[in-house]
């Protein structure tokens, strides 16, 4: 099978709300304390990934956050229960790798 070469990530997208910044730092942690992989920083329009990962991770997270993102510019974050947010995420994010894989 042939090894698919992963372009970098974008260090801007345009979104609903607003521009948001796509950046990598390491130590990503939830609000409860566990290791993240990527968050979503609604105050500062900022999507973080951890550099650790690989590429198609790094794009697979990026999906899951930028899905969070479209979740919290139309408002839908406040009405769903967060287990659900997070499985549409999810979801979101497997099929764009999909997508891309073609």
């Amino acid at each position: 099978m042939k090894t698919r070469k992963w372009p970098a990530l974008p260090r801007r997208v345009q979104c609903v709300g607003g521009p948001v910044v796509v950046k990598r730092r390491k130590g990503l942690l939830t609000e409860d304390g566990r290791e993240a992989w990527g968050l979503w920083d609604a105050e500062h329009r900022t999507i973080w990934i951890a550099p650790r990962l690989g590429r198609e991770m790094q794009w697979r997270v990026f999906f899951h956050e930028a899905m969070h993102v479209c979740l919290s510019d139309s408002g839908l974050e406040n009405v769903l229960p967060v287990d659900g947010v997070e499985a549409l995420c999810d979801a979101v994010a497997s099929a764009r790798i999909v997508e891309r894989l073609g």
